[in-house]
């Protein structure tokens, strides 16, 4: 967790702008509101200054929203 987390600190202090997967409150991920996921992330200076939509086909947009709607089961 440490090496995580300072791979990511030095990508905010490097104003690196790289692709990491972060996990951030979803606020129209995918049309996904209200959990929090790991996500592919646009990290810099600013922290996470944008998501990544990557395509996904039918059955993986199925798993995330089965994922999104267990999570939220149990908040």
């Amino acid at each position: 967790i440490g090496v995580v987390i300072a791979q990511i600190v030095e990508n905010i202090l490097r104003d690196a702008k790289t692709v990491l997967p972060v996990s951030i409150p979803l606020h129209g991920f995918y049309d996904h509101h209200g959990v929090a996921l790991s996500v592919p992330c646009v990290v810099g200076r600013s922290g996470v200054e944008e998501t990544v939509e990557v395509k996904l086909d039918w059955e993986e947009k199925q798993k995330l929203t089965h994922s999104v709607k267990t999570l939220k089961q149990f908040l």
